[in-house]
């Protein structure tokens, strides 16, 4: 999980199994999904493009 300065959410990570014969290259294991709030990361990039 990464956070603004704020304290919230940029973005979450979130580790998920999958069974046998869901994916071609392995029996079973572990997948990942990752969820972006684009609204807070686009605010913070314009105030660091703007200090520079």
């Amino acid at each position: 999980m990464w956070l603004t300065p704020a304290g919230r959410i940029i973005f979450d990570v979130v580790e998920r199994p999958y069974q046998s014969g869901s994916a071609a290259w392995t029996r079973s294991g572990l997948y990942y999904l990752r969820q972006t709030d684009r609204g807070d990361y686009t605010s913070i990039r314009k105030r660091f493009n703007t200090c520079a």
